[in-house]
């Protein structure tokens, strides 16, 4: 289902974002 792997993806885009910038947050801090 093309549906799913595009939320799957997504899905995986946001999380790295997320981790990303909490990774950056607790840099500077």
């Amino acid at each position: 289902m093309p549906f799913l792997h595009l939320a799957i993806t997504a899905g995986l885009q946001i999380m790295m974002l997320i981790e990303i910038h909490h990774v950056h947050v607790i840099h500077i801090v």
